[in-house]
């Protein structure tokens, strides 16, 4: 059965296919994000401590596209491939390891512009949700805790940032995001009395070019 994730990332792509085809005056941008990412981690069980193992950097990168609603207001989406660092300690079972996980994501989001502050600079905002598919999970651990991670996740987004023209079809931006994880990264994990429960949060530094 298609997950409701699944549903959504075709519904993304469709939306995308349909937009590079009309006439809309659509702007495609190349973005990287360097991110901080760390772990919310919990658990009902009384016996077992689990703890975060700390944060770790990664790098994003994707190609976004703007479809005009007004001036000032944009529907955002596009694609992205966004490894995420998995950390966790479970510290009776003497276990400390690290995953690193690839997704590929579809963001869907509103992005608001400001009038401008100086000569072609304005702010920006931008809300809404993102969703991930998982094509690859690594870790060095012999006998890893975690035995299957969930094929998909989802996160809320909101960022901020500065907005420049460069030129009339040229645009530089640069901002700060943050990412909430919504949906436990775990699927399958060694046994346990309780659920191990891992989501991400990721702050994120996002540069891109417009054109």
């Amino acid at each position: 059965m298609t997950s409701p994730i699944h549903k959504i990332f075709l519904l993304i792509l469709v939306l995308l296919g349909i937009s590079l085809a009309s006439k809309a005056q659509v702007r495609l941008s190349a973005e990287v994000s360097p991110s901080l990412i760390a772990n919310r981690l919990e658990t009902a069980s009384d016996t077992i401590s689990l703890d975060s193992n700390g944060s770790g950097v990664r790098f994003r990168a994707g190609l976004m596209v703007d479809i005009p609603l007004t001036e000032y207001y944009f529907v955002q989406t596009g694609l992205a491939f966004n490894p995420i660092r998995l950390g966790m300690t479970l510290r009776e079972q003497g276990i400390s390891e690290v995953y690193n996980l690839q997704y590929v994501e579809a963001p869907l989001m509103l992005r608001l512009l400001t009038s401008e502050l100086s000569i072609d600079t304005r702010l920006y905002f931008a809300v809404g949700g993102i969703a991930r598919v998982l094509v690859s999970d690594r870790t060095n651990a012999e006998s890893p805790a975690v035995t299957k991670f969930r094929p998909y996740d989802a996160a809320i987004h909101i960022g901020a940032g500065i907005d420049r023209k460069l030129g009339y079809q040229t645009t530089i931006y640069a901002g700060i995001s943050y990412n909430r994880g919504l949906i436990n990264a775990l699927s399958e994990t060694i046994a346990t009395d309780e659920p191990l429960i891992v989501k991400s949060d990721i702050l994120r530094l996002d540069v891109g070019l417009r054109f």
